[in-house]
């Protein structure tokens, strides 16, 4: 038996290692709890894109884990969730300096938090290289990305090896300059705003747009008989002028059905909410929904004047994650209303098409609510010190406010995020239906700006697609996360052309020049008297 043990690991070892050599390797890293969404649907689309086998390590959370993340180097949790960075008004070079006060939290913890990951030696950071990595992508958190990026570099030149290519996934491409690219090869950003000095300075980079908008969308057209047929498996095709009252239309159908499956009537009032993605957010919306519901409902089933409490119904969004938080929360608490609760992303859409008031945490859920033209209010989590300075320097916290550089959906900080506020601005909607037509209006031209359109993404003789329908055109737009993950494979690919050349370790950076320049076509991506570290 001792025998045969010992003749099945080994068995079990080379096993492992052959299909190791078949196996494309990722290294993914987010950045923040947040990221971990968004780093398990870029996991995902990897492996559905990949012909080979794809194995992860790195950091992340629960989501990331489902998507075969083989165990997190450190807790996802360590890190601060959605910090301020500016992103105008500041000069690039003074964000990372000891000096600058408004990022002091933000470096602190990274400091901890990467301590943590480094390990005694480097040791946490040797395991990464060890691993043999045949990409990089790390989601967010800029201060973190450039340390991690610059020992990872250092290791490499340590080493004499070839370093992989690096990749960084963000809302803003406005933090890149020049001397990023030292570190960083290639940047996925989703919010359509381009640096001032755009002409003068181009950082590699793949503009993605919000996947999430892209999804929404999609679910509309697929349960649509006339619209089923402009989403495929990558991409999806619109139109940009009629696109608000296409969704219009769609956004009606479907709210029937969510009302119909429900037995809410007609002209019952649906409230949406969504209390966030982690527990933390989850702990300061839940009281914040309860209390602004119990008093919205209140200003109109007392009185004279009442209404029946059947005509308010309170919808709140959860997941599987964090979803037993929430149920506990609701069924622990008396609520002057019918409470609905969607788990899946289907239901999600469909309670955003029937819904007539907003309240959501900032994040993700804010373009959901644009997409589906709903009247919405953005909770920002973020403490007193962050808040301030996040509007000193950037105005706006919320990306389709961002996308706009202008104010649409109403954001609610630190202590304006309280139940009378929130029941007064639903009462003024409730009682002035018209002025959700005055959101869809301001942000109508914005929405289409978070789909990438194919016709931007590609060259060479590619001719993108179109659908004509009524004399109307729809273009073709591609699906974000499917960009990231095509991008990054092709990383891996263009590098291949040189793992089997003996380089020596004075050539390594002119080596990963020449490999750069083929993998992002058309950037000048180093001065001709500059080359980066390996």
């Amino acid at each position: 038996k001792k025998q045969f043990r010992i003749v099945f690991e080994i068995f079990s070892m080379l096993h492992h290692e052959v299909r190791r050599s078949f196996a494309t390797r990722v290294c993914i890293v987010a950045g923040s709890q947040s990221h971990d969404y968004q780093g398990a649907v870029i996991m995902k689309a990897l492996k559905k894109l990949s012909k080979e086998p794809v194995e992860f390590i790195g950091v992340g959370g629960k989501r990331m884990e489902s998507e075969d993340l083989d165990g997190s180097l450190i807790d996802v949790g360590l890190f601060r969730d959605k910090p301020f960075y500016p992103y105008k008004n500041f000069t690039t070079a003074h964000l990372e300096k000891i000096y600058h006060l408004p990022t002091w939290p933000t470096k602190w913890v990274n400091y901890q938090t990467y301590n943590t990951l480094k390990g005694k030696n480097q040791s946490g950071l040797k395991t990464i290289v060890d691993f043999q990595p045949d990409v990089y992508l790390v989601l967010g958190n800029l201060f973190f990305m450039n340390k991690f990026y610059k020992d990872i570099a250092n290791l490499y030149q340590d080493r004499g090896i070839l370093k992989p290519p690096t990749t960084y996934y963000d809302s803003m491409v406005m933090n890149m300059n020049r001397s990023s690219q030292e570190w960083v090869d290639h940047m996925f950003y989703t919010v359509p705003r381009e640096p001032v000095n755009w002409q003068k300075f181009k950082f590699p980079s793949t503009y993605v747009g919000k996947w999430v908008a892209q999804r929404a969308l999609a679910y509309l057209y697929r349960n649509s008989p006339e619209y089923e047929k402009f989403v495929k498996e990558n991409t999806i095709y619109l139109n940009e002028l009629y696109n608000q009252e296409i969704v219009e239309g769609l956004i009606a159908e479907e709210g029937k059905k969510f009302r119909s499956k429900h037995q809410i009537g007609d002209t019952a009032t649906v409230m949406y909410t969504l209390p966030g993605n982690t527990s933390e957010e989850i702990q300061l919306a839940m009281p914040l929904i309860h209390a602004s519901v119990n008093q919205f409902v209140s200003k109109f089933t007392e009185g004279e004047r009442a209404v029946a409490k059947e005509n308010f119904v309170l919808v709140i969004t959860t997941e599987e994650v964090f979803g037993k938080e929430v149920k506990e929360y609701v069924r622990s608490h008396s609520w002057p209303c019918k409470v609905i609760l969607t788990e899946t992303a289907e239901e999600k859409y469909s309670a955003l098409a029937a819904g007539d008031l907003g309240l959501v945490m900032n994040g993700d859920a804010a373009v959901e609510c644009a997409v589906y033209q709903l009247p919405t209010m953005v909770v920002d989590k973020s403490g007193f010190f962050d808040t301030y300075f996040a509007l000193l320097y950037n105005s706006f916290t919320s990306d389709v406010n961002i996308a706009r550089n202008g104010e649409i959906y109403p954001e609610l900080h630190h202590g304006q995020a309280n139940p009378a506020k929130v029941s007064d601005v639903w009462k003024d909607w409730y009682l002035k239906p018209k002025l959700r037509f005055r959101y869809v209006n301001l942000y109508e031209k914005y929405i289409p700006k978070f789909f990438p359109e194919v016709a931007d993404q590609v060259s060479g003789d590619y001719k993108p697609k179109t659908i004509v329908k009524n004399n109307v055109e729809f273009k073709e737009h591609y699906f974000g996360d499917y960009l990231v993950a095509k991008k990054m494979l092709d990383a891996v690919e263009v590098f291949k052309t040189a793992g089997d050349k003996d380089v020596k370790k004075y050539d390594l950076p002119m080596v990963r020049k020449n490999l750069l320049e083929k993998l992002n076509p058309g950037y000048a991506y180093l001065a001709e008297d500059y080359l980066p570290q390996q």
